[in-house]
């Protein structure tokens, strides 16, 4: 299996009026939908006027796997929480602002370690010694 690193930074996973947002980098904001909706985050929102709580934060992924053999290739993002990262599918690529797109939770956890060592060299994090 081979990953590319497409991006990377913090999220939040925020409450605003009932409804869950997830917050990439502080920028871009997604509805997040329970599958009945959506089967995941809509469209791109704009901001919200007043957010009620913060879920979830943490560090983000967004990488591109390539050989899977279990899950086959395409976009994934992992979330950081607990001290792993939960490994979340974008079979259809990042949602827009005029376009919602489908996102599969896989329940499927991994270690930052693991996750890092996934990763072609120049993506991985430079930590002091």
């Amino acid at each position: 299996m081979r990953a590319t690193l497409r991006d990377r930074g913090q999220y939040e996973l925020v409450e605003s009026h009932g409804r869950l947002l997830l917050v990439l980098d502080g920028t871009q904001w997604f509805s997040w939908l329970p599958a009945t909706e959506a089967e995941g985050p809509g469209a791109e929102i704009d901001e919200p006027e007043d957010v009620v709580r913060t879920v979830r934060q943490g560090e983000f992924y967004l990488v591109d796997i390539v050989d899977d053999p279990t899950l086959g290739d395409g976009l994934r993002l992992f979330l950081e929480g607990d001290g792993a990262f939960d490994e979340v599918l974008l079979p259809e690529g990042i949602p827009t602002e005029h376009e919602g797109k489908t996102i599969i939770a896989t329940g499927h956890v991994v270690t930052r370690e693991a996750l890092e060592a996934s990763l072609a060299p120049r993506d991985r994090a430079v930590r002091p010694a």
